[in-house]
């Protein structure tokens, strides 16, 4: 019974941490499950700790049966705050993003910590009692510990998308009670035992009971109507669900995030947009990643509206090269580099997507080719060239969010990539968001700079053009000297685009059409 327990607890907390992990970044954002780590070894830890201060020894020399009450008191109790840690952590108005200015939040995030402890400090206790009831063979208690924590650390790769997040809550919080059912012989009886401890050895049984009980119906359909995983509000499936007539129509959940199909009458997607369109756009629907990062599907017709496309500072590679022969398009949210594409009449146009879920999407709305890896692993392996290399960079919907995550793409190695499987007259463009003040914007110029340089470009500033309105920039690149720079000076002028570098324009050029003060003006030039 306690080597049982030993393994059920290991998988329960390892399954529940990881799983900790997925409902900070459904919730919140994905960076907030750093807190996880912290919860979890502050819970093993402080486990440790009382038991030090309880003497140990105690244990060690009591008979068999305190030894078991004790594993099996520690696995129920880790079941039972599993359970009231995740309800909790659903319920509290917690959100971090208001801690500056509502100080309540300071609470809300005291009480989440206390909450999340409680499973991890209880497995951690059914660990060491098995290490002390056992100091001569330690190896077994080692051994379904570590199996456990293997095990509980797959199961959610496996079971969330099968069964969901409330599902395998359910599952963690179960087993930990199974297991004290599954040593209901090894508890006190009349022959071993006093009234004592019969009676507490029945009250743990009626607890499990009702803990596994509990965790069964979590796994239910029932559970999923009556409890939702609430989202920051500061999300954009947050705000577009907002809107009427909008609903999801899909949703399925994985380790790589939980990935939800909106439909709605009133979607819109076109950054970069000219304010000389004046043609109705297409609604498209929404895919978004955790509730967040949305990607945008358009119809699947280049005829239903596409030519708005045409009128986006994304189009201006398109614009320079013409008709391209070969298209790649590199896009981890959005969707606009589809619409491009399409509308530049390109005769063949390939998507990178690094998620499997979200390239199946794809490749099933548009009938397009889409490879299912990191871009730089296609580099890697692939000499194939083409005319244009799009990648689409929009970020997350939270202010200072992006500085947490990972982009080794926009990099000098990264992007040397992209230029060496450039044709010779091929372009990369980058479509990003503008933020001011424009960091971000000098960042990737210079990065670009620095990645041509490297390529053994002798003269990288004329390979480079920056243009840009009220919210968006598109930077574009080549090995060569761009082709025709009045060209481009000529889109900009022609669409109300402002050109933030490019070589042979004029200072009048910048911040001409969508104005900034002063500062923002040499900033942005």
């Amino acid at each position: 019974m306690v080597h049982l327990a030993v393994f059920t607890v290991s998988f329960s907390a390892l399954a529940f941490e990881v799983l900790l992990a997925r409902l900070f970044a459904l919730s919140q954002w994905h960076h907030l499950s750093f807190m996880v780590i912290s919860i979890a070894l502050l819970g093993f830890g402080a486990s440790g700790s009382f038991l030090s201060l309880r003497s140990p020894f105690r244990w060690s020399q009591s008979a068999g049966s305190f030894l078991f009450l004790s594993v099996a008191a520690a696995s129920l109790l880790c079941s039972g705050s599993m359970l009231i840690a995740f309800l909790g952590l659903i319920h509290l108005p917690l959100d971090y993003f208001r801690l500056v200015v509502e100080p309540i939040q300071i609470f809300y995030l005291l009480t989440a910590y206390l909450l999340l402890i409680l499973p991890f400090f209880f497995a951690g206790g059914v660990i060491a009692l098995a290490y002390i009831g056992f100091p001569q063979r330690p190896e077994p208690v080692y051994f379904a510990s570590m199996t456990g924590s293997a095990l509980g650390a797959m199961a959610p790769v496996v079971l969330l998308p099968l069964v969901g997040e409330l599902a395998v809550v359910g599952l963690s919080a179960l087993l930990p009670a199974v297991a004290v059912l599954a040593g209901r012989p090894t508890l006190p009886s009349r022959e071993n035992g006093g009234k004592r401890w019969i009676r507490l050895g029945r009250i743990y049984v009626l607890g499990s009971v009702c803990v596994g009980s509990a965790g069964l119906w979590l796994s239910t359909p029932a559970a999923r109507d009556r409890i939702e995983i609430k989202s920051s509000e500061y999300k954009w499936l947050s705000q577009v669900l907002q809107f009427p007539d909008t609903e999801v129509i899909d949703s399925t959940s994985g380790i790589r995030g939980r990935i939800e199909r909106v439909r709605s009458p009133h979607l819109r997607f076109a950054p970069g947009l000219s304010l000389k369109y004046t043609d109705s756009l297409p609604t498209a629907e929404a895919v978004f990643i955790d509730r967040d990062q949305p990607l945008f599907l358009y119809p699947p017709r280049p005829a239903e509206g596409i030519d708005f496309a045409r009128f986006t500072l994304s189009f201006t590679a398109y614009e320079i090269v013409g008709t391209p022969d070969r298209v790649l398009l590199i896009m981890d949210s959005g969707g606009l580099a589809v619409a491009c594409a399409r509308a530049s009449d390109a005769r063949q146009v390939r998507v990178v997507h690094p998620d499997p879920h979200l390239a199946a999407v794809i490749q099933q709305h548009y009938g397009l080719e889409v490879i299912r890896e990191a871009p730089r692993s296609l580099f890697a392996r692939s000499e194939e060239t083409f005319d244009v290399i799009h990648i689409e960079r929009w970020g997350s919907s939270l202010p200072g969010a992006d500085a947490l995550n990972q982009d080794h793409l926009l990099t000098v190695d990264g992007l040397q990539e992209c230029l060496r499987h450039l044709s010779p007259q091929g372009v990369l463009i980058v479509s990003h968001k503008l933020l001011l003040p424009p960091s971000a914007t000098l960042r990737l110029w210079s990065t670009v700079r620095e990645a041509l340089s490297d390529c053994g470009v002798s003269d990288p500033e004329r390979g480079i053009a920056m243009l840009r309105n009220w919210d968006t920039v598109a930077l574009l690149a080549a090995r060569h000297p761009l082709p025709n720079p009045h060209r481009i000076l000529e889109f900009a002028r022609r669409l109300n685009f402002d050109v933030v570098y490019l070589d042979g324009a004029a200072e009048s050029d910048a911040n001409r059409f969508n104005v900034f003060d002063r500062q923002g003006r040499r900033l942005l030039f």
